[in-house]
């Protein structure tokens, strides 16, 4: 069974396009808030991967930061490297990718900037459907965050005090290399999660509902 992460702190979060259960029925049609009758566990996986096929796949993360790190300056970095070269990280800034060794401050490597960490971030990885059925079982997806440490660090300070802390880690493999002769199952994108991958709970108290506007009503151009 995956482990358990709880955020002891009572939060207010936002819900996007997910069901609201347990909830006081009062509400507020103004401000779109769901006001809990009491405190409320809402678990969600670490990791997500969407698709049913390696040429259309979605994935999500939950990162934790620990609270000896909260309200510190620093960076999230998702990164992709293959097996057999270890070593050679590939960075994104959530739309292009670059090699990690690339020390130049602009562009931006990282995938989020924070002046102030927060105790947990949401990161939508492959913002749209991805097609990396070229990397299948060579390929892998990893996320974690660094400290910018002193007056004027930059994302390449921060990334290096990721690596030396360790704390970047393997988020899905695209396609592990299974023996699934026995089983006859398809080879899908949820193989490459990993079973030590947690659930994390936290404790709400209400909800603000955010609906998706269109920006245009095309029927009346």
């Amino acid at each position: 069974m995956p482990s358990s992460k709880k955020l002891t702190t009572v939060l207010c979060i936002y819900l996007l396009n997910m069901p609201l259960t347990q909830a006081d029925d009062r509400l507020r049609i103004g401000s779109k808030i769901t006001e809990f009758s009491s405190p409320v566990e809402l678990c969600l996986p670490e990791v997500a991967v969407r698709g049913k096929t390696f040429n259309s796949v979605g994935l999500s993360h939950y990162l934790v930061v620990p609270p000896e790190d909260h309200s510190k300056t620093g960076d999230i970095f998702v990164g992709f490297r293959l097996k057999n070269q270890p070593n050679d990280i590939w960075l994104t800034d959530g739309s292009s990718w670059w090699a990690a060794t690339d020390e130049n401050i602009f562009p931006q490597k990282a995938f989020k900037v924070f002046d102030k960490l927060p105790p947990f971030a949401y990161l939508e990885v492959f913002n749209n459907l991805v097609d990396v059925s070229a990397f299948v079982g060579i390929g892998e997806i990893w996320a974690g965050y660094g400290l910018r440490l002193g007056e004027g660090a930059t994302w390449w300070d921060s990334f290096e005090e990721m690596m030396r802390n360790q704390r970047f880690k393997i988020l899905w493999e695209i396609g592990p290399n299974l023996d699934l002769s026995e089983s006859q199952l398809p080879l899908t994108p949820q193989h490459g999660l990993y079973e030590s991958q947690s659930t994390i709970c936290l404790t709400v108290t209400r909800a603000n509902e955010q609906a998706n506007v269109p920006c245009c009503d095309t029927a009346k151009q």
